[in-house]
């Protein structure tokens, strides 16, 4: 299961590169409305991948991880969500790393105000597993979540 989840999140790589060179295109938030399921994001699993990619990679860049995460933002707020996200929690946590200053502290506090619900379960210190920590089942649901 971790080399399927390692070739889903492999497809990344280019995606990665490009919001290196300044082209956040491919995970910019993209509300499309749908008749079946009213307002969705197009790019909502991609941003999902490229988050667990940065965290599972050796190094992350911290100005793509940015603004994934306002992109994140834009998208609950978009979309009237008021529960936590996987994509939030993780790129909280690669955030977290270059907060000391707490430069991105605003963000995370976007994420708490701003009518975009009432993120209880919200933990700006949540500790995230590297993919090799994953358990059996733990991979099995990471895999459906990304596939």
């Amino acid at each position: 299961m971790r080399d399927k989840i390692k070739a889903i999140l492999s497809e990344m790589e280019p995606v990665y590169a490009l919001a290196l060179r300044g082209d956040p295109s491919a995970f910019r938030f993209e509300g499309v409305f749908s008749p079946e399921l009213g307002m969705v994001d197009k790019n909502r699993k991609t941003r999902l991948k490229l988050a667990y990619y940065m965290l599972f990679a050796p190094e992350q860049e911290e100005i793509v991880a940015s603004f994934l995460f306002s992109e994140e933002v834009k998208a609950i707020k978009s979309l009237n969500e008021t529960e936590v996200n996987d994509c939030i929690e993780v790129l909280t946590f690669i955030l977290q790393k270059y907060n000391s200053d707490r430069r991105y502290n605003i963000l995370f506090d976007r994420l708490l105000k701003n009518r975009l619900g009432h993120f209880e379960n919200y933990d700006i210190y949540k500790e995230q597993k590297m993919l090799d920590d994953y358990s059996d089942s733990e991979l099995a649901e990471l895999y459906e979540k990304l596939k």
